[in-house]
């Protein structure tokens, strides 16, 4: 059996590369840079989802999920409030009156609906050039790395 330490930085590659086609592939139907379509940054594109798939409604659950400050945070929710994809709110039954939860708006919930829609277009478009033993590997491997994740 190899060393499991010698098949470290192949599987990094090995994800790097998936990671670089994978967003080739969406990269080809929109730009999240605040160019295309969407004027909206990658960071506010990440932020929404996170609030919409991650229960996350809080400003240091987003930190501690994208490892990044609360203030360079605080000035990215200031601009998405003032855009109009989110706004904050006080639960009635916090205690703590500090405490701030972040819900995304309409905006907020068409734009990421759009964003479903493209990505879904992308990957069926990707799929029907895969032959079915590719989109066997495809299927074998997804649900391989959802266990990991769990």
């Amino acid at each position: 059996m190899e060393n499991t330490n010698e098949n470290i930085p192949k599987l990094i590659n090995d994800l790097l590369t998936f990671n670089m086609r994978l967003g080739c592939i969406l990269r080809n139907k929109f730009n999240v840079n605040g160019k295309g379509q969407f004027e909206i940054s990658l960071r506010q594109f990440q932020i929404l989802l996170a609030l919409r798939l991650n229960s996350i409604d809080s400003i240091s659950g987003l930190e501690q999920l994208f490892n990044i400050s609360k203030s360079s945070l605080s000035l990215t929710i200031s601009k998405m409030e003032k855009s109009g994809l989110i706004h904050k709110e006080q639960l009635p039954d916090d205690k703590d009156r500090r405490m701030v939860h972040l819900k995304i708006t309409s905006k907020g919930e068409e734009i990421t609906k759009k964003f479903d829609e493209i990505i879904c277009e992308s990957f069926t478009d990707f799929y029907k050039t895969l032959n079915e033993k590719q989109k066997e590997y495809l299927k074998i491997g997804v649900n391989s790395l959802v266990k990991v994740f769990e």
